[in-house]
């Protein structure tokens, strides 16, 4: 089941297939940061990648529902940009902007 009604895992956006994951870039309690590469436009992304399974064990699902829907809402240049969403049966994939430079916990402790 596809708890993102219109974001399926094959999609007009495409798939997940489409992009090279490369360095893990950060880690969360529920999933995984990767820098990643759109393989056909060679364009740079961050891909969030959340375990259903541990979403689904810590009743995170709607969690991660609301943070798309506001996420796809807000438009500013200082926030990151949610491309697209992707489901597998084991994960699900969120394409955002990737943001190069200092992390903001970094930048957070030497201020």
């Amino acid at each position: 089941t596809h708890i993102f009604g219109k974001f399926k895992f094959q999609s007009k956006q495409g798939s997940i297939e489409d992009y090279e994951l490369g360095d893990l870039i950060g880690k969360g309690a529920y999933g995984e940061v990767f820098q990643a590469v759109h393989k056909e436009t060679g364009k740079n992304y961050a891909i969030k990648v959340y375990d259903r399974y541990q979403m689904t064990q810590a009743n995170k699902l709607k969690s991660i529902n609301n943070e798309i829907k506001i996420i796809r809402r807000l438009d500013h240049p200082n926030l990151v940009k949610l491309f697209s969403v992707h489901e597998t049966v084991t994960n699900i994939y969120l394409v955002m902007e990737l943001v190069t430079g200092v992390p903001l916990s970094d930048y957070i402790k030497q201020k």
